[in-house]
């Protein structure tokens, strides 16, 4: 290049001709880096062939040619950049079917799409064997493992219509369970399927109804444990109402119903008097008239009038005497 450039070289016809077929070289090589995709080098190669043989057509062609090739790989960069980005949010959010769709759009570079489906991938693989792994603890009635499994699919494949497939099965199985267990009155049972069926459907009614039963049942038992026996009698009736299988509680409700009439007889038998005496032991005590002090009987004289200054004294005399 800096041969060709020199005056005497340009003068002279071989140095002309050297320059004409040097540029034809960096124009046809131009070509070939935008098939390439690579049109930075195609506009360096343009830009050189501009200084040595001028603006010719073709030159000016390709410079422009290369510089909307540079504008549009910037673009297509940009473009793959957000569509990376919103390919990880998806698989972030266990959602694999947004990411497979961002990716059939064909939207990422050559390095975002490998970096991408390297990634859901490795997360579609994951959430197959968390998959059988569940279904697995499900066939063997282990529901504490099978829950925590397909909590842990739900955060890398939540759409997948196998996981609600098996998490509807295992609310069906718990809540059976639960109702079993309140109505043959193991309570400490039904205890733990609720805290199961929280995780597995929080939102549920039936889980709303029976959480709100053991609510009560525990508001009945610290109504015992108080002694307001009626109160521990009122609340198993009405759950006995919505519950008419669990024998137990009407059962518990007949005892509540003794328990407080054996009560209310002890109150109002002689032992009730006891209650009596201890409220006139502890009421305060006052002395009868008779037995008060005299000091505290006698009354106190009315003063004497006032003599008005310049006024004769009287001739009576006044003499009080007590006792």
């Amino acid at each position: 290049m800096d041969l060709v450039q020199r005056p005497d070289v340009r003068a002279h016809r071989r140095g002309q001709e050297l320059v004409t077929k040097l540029s034809k070289q960096l124009l046809d090589r131009a070509k070939k880096w935008i098939e390439m995709d690579r049109p930075a080098d195609a506009a360096l190669d343009a830009d050189k062939a501009i200084r040595l043989a001028g603006h010719l057509p073709e030159a000016v062609e390709l410079k422009a040619k290369a510089a909307a090739a540079m504008l549009d790989s910037q673009h297509r960069h940009q473009r793959s950049s957000q569509a990376v980005a919103r390919a990880r949010l998806a698989l972030h959010q266990g959602r694999l079917n947004a990411a497979r769709d961002l990716v059939h759009r064909g939207e990422f570079s050559t390095g975002g799409l490998q970096v991408i489906m390297e990634d859901l991938n490795d997360q579609q693989d994951r959430a197959a064997t968390a998959l059988a792994k569940a279904e697995a603890a499900i066939a063997r009635k282990d529901y504490e493992s099978a829950i925590s499994d397909l909590l842990a699919i739900q955060k890398l494949d939540a759409t997948n219509p196998q996981l609600t497939e098996l998490l509807d099965q295992i609310h069906r199985d718990l809540s059976s369970q639960a109702t079993e267990a309140i109505e043959t009155g193991r309570l400490d049972v039904a205890n733990m399927l609720e805290q199961r069926l929280a995780r597995v459907a929080p939102n549920a009614l039936d889980v709303e109804q029976f959480r709100t039963n053991l609510s009560q049942l525990r508001t009945a038992w610290e109504a015992v444990e108080r002694g307001q026996l009626r109160r521990g009698e009122e609340i198993l009736r009405r759950l006995h109402s919505a519950l008419p299988k669990a024998k137990w509680l009407r059962e518990s409700a007949d005892r509540l119903n003794d328990a407080a009439i054996a009560l209310d007889s002890v109150r109002t038998g002689p032992m009730g008097l006891l209650s009596t005496a201890r409220e006139f032991a502890n009421a305060p005590t006052v002395a009868p008239p008779s037995m008060q002090p005299a000091s505290a009987m006698r009354s106190t004289p009315p003063p004497l009038p006032a003599r008005r200054s310049g006024a004769p004294m009287s001739n009576r005399l006044m003499v009080q005497v007590d006792g």
